[in-house]
């Protein structure tokens, strides 16, 4: 007999649920929300058919239809990878010429450290080779430059970028990297502007703050040099400035964040909305001091982020300060969005969260292995996708993009199977292979991040946003 799921939610003044089957949220009075919490319990209607059935009328609360847990594109790799390649990110070196306290690779992370390692002009260009024959049917192309950081390699980037140029002439062809600012001189600019890259400089705020975490290896502070390249690019290439350059700030318990909102936001130097705020990852970290915890500090930010809600609901006027961490309801409004959608239950469901591995990104490293993008930790075999002479391991793709395969019986029965969302690179797993119990921790997760996400936005609509407050179209 199939089973009823769903998940009931109460904030301070009302009542509602999460019906899975339709993935939408519903506000119920007290006494429809009261036969709820048994069905929840009893993952069934049997004897609560009269109580709920306004709900019932509605098209809601029927039994769940899902017989498997696959993603929809699994027996579809093969043929995305054949010719469907979105973006190639090369690893061109290991090196740094930074030593950044929270780095992934500065040695408090399970992932690799810092190395001389670099790519030879050979592999990448088998690389480029490899890219260009696994993308012909997608009408643009993109390649990424990684590092450590990429600059130390600019004599190969150059020459992989006219490679690329003349390989790829029948195409919209752009590049891009992530760098720390440090070498950005005018003959690396000159060649940047004049290649259609984009490129997000690393800027954590105000000097103090970004000198707090980013240095040379030798020690050195770094927010001088950085922010004058910031201001020559300003000041020289004016439109490259203002349509090609981001910002990744990175928050952790040494930021001054009044300071570092006033150098985004009021300066006049940036634009907010290219600035990308983001906190030290903890995920298979070591040693969490750096971790961004509640302090008076935070109480700034929580300070901010109320403004943003209140001019989500109309009840504040936007500024840059609002736009600095507009990205941060960004989630939100994806929430709102979807539980609108009101698609109902398929025999074969899946989480949300993989993309499709090595097809959106494909990151090469410096030795030609293969991984699903370059957040990942490199030293687990469980993530690497196959490498430069084999080509992909379809059995490990299929493997990431179905993590919780092998706990496919309790996401059967679990209310939160449509919500749920989670990457494989992303889970805790101190370096080791991923197994069954890092997985379920990671649902146990995701359960209540849901839980949270959903009661805050029904509080939202409560005080306004959007444009139907019971949540059902």
């Amino acid at each position: 007999m199939s089973k009823v799921y769903i998940k009931c939610i109460a904030t301070p003044d009302n009542f509602y649920f999460y019906d899975r089957f339709m993935d939408v949220v519903c506000k119920v009075s007290e006494n429809e929300f009261n036969a709820l919490l048994k069905v929840e319990q009893q993952q069934t209607l049997a004897g609560y058919e009269d109580s709920l059935k306004r709900l019932t009328s509605q098209g809601l609360l029927k039994e769940s239809v899902v017989e498997s847990v696959s993603h929809m594109d699994t027996s579809h790799l093969s043929f995305f990878a054949q010719s469907h390649l979105t973006t190639l990110v090369l690893q061109i070196t290991q090196q740094c010429n930074f030593r950044c306290s929270y780095c992934i690779y500065g040695g408090n992370y399970f992932t690799r450290e810092h190395s001389n390692e670099k790519m030879t002009w050979d592999l990448a260009k088998s690389a480029v080779d490899f890219y260009i024959s696994h993308s012909f049917d997608e009408q643009e192309a993109s390649i990424s430059f990684y590092g450590g950081e990429p600059l130390l390699e600019f004599n190969l980037i150059t020459q992989i970028v006219l490679y690329a140029e003349k390989r790829l002439k029948h195409k919209l062809l752009s590049f891009s990297m992530t760098t720390n600012g440090f070498l950005l001189d005018k003959h690396i600019l000159d060649f940047l502007v004049s290649h259609n890259f984009r490129i997000m400089i690393s800027l954590d705020g105000d000097e103090s703050t970004h000198n707090a975490n980013r240095k040379l290896k030798g020690g050195q502070n770094t927010f001088t040099k950085v922010y004058t390249n910031i201001l020559t690019i300003k000041r020289e290439y004016p439109d490259f400035f203002n349509s090609r350059v981001t910002y990744n700030a990175v928050f952790s318990n040494t930021t001054d964040l009044k300071e570092s909102f006033n150098l985004f936001a009021d300066s006049g130097i940036f634009s907010p909305l290219n600035i990308s705020i983001n906190f030290v990852d903890s995920s298979d970290m070591k040693d969490d001091q750096l971790i961004y915890k509640h302090n008076k500090k935070k109480d700034y930010l929580n300070y901010e982020y109320l403004k943003l809600l209140a001019a989500q609901i109309g009840m504040k006027k936007v500024d840059n300060r609002i736009l600095l961490i507009v990205n941060m309801f960004s989630n939100f409004r994806k929430l709102y969005d979807s539980l609108r959608i009101h698609y109902p239950e398929q025999k074969i469901m899946a989480h949300n969260g993989p993309c499709l591995p090595g097809i959106n990104k494909l990151f090469v490293t410096v030795n030609g292995l293969f991984y699903p993008c370059e957040r990942v930790a490199e030293n687990r075999c469980d993530l690497c996708i196959g490498c430069i002479d084999t080509g992909f391991n379809f059995e490990t793709m299929r493997n990431i993009l179905n993590p919780c395969k092998p706990l496919e019986s309790k996401c059967l029965s679990c209310w939160n199977l449509r919500r749920c969302s989670f990457c494989s690179g992303m889970i805790e797993t101190a370096g080791e292979e991923i197994n069954a119990s890092y997985v379920l921790n990671e649902c146990e997760n995701s359960k209540s991040r849901v839980i949270n996400d959903l009661k805050d936005l029904c509080m939202l609509c409560e005080m306004g946003y959007g444009t139907n407050t019971n949540m059902i179209v």
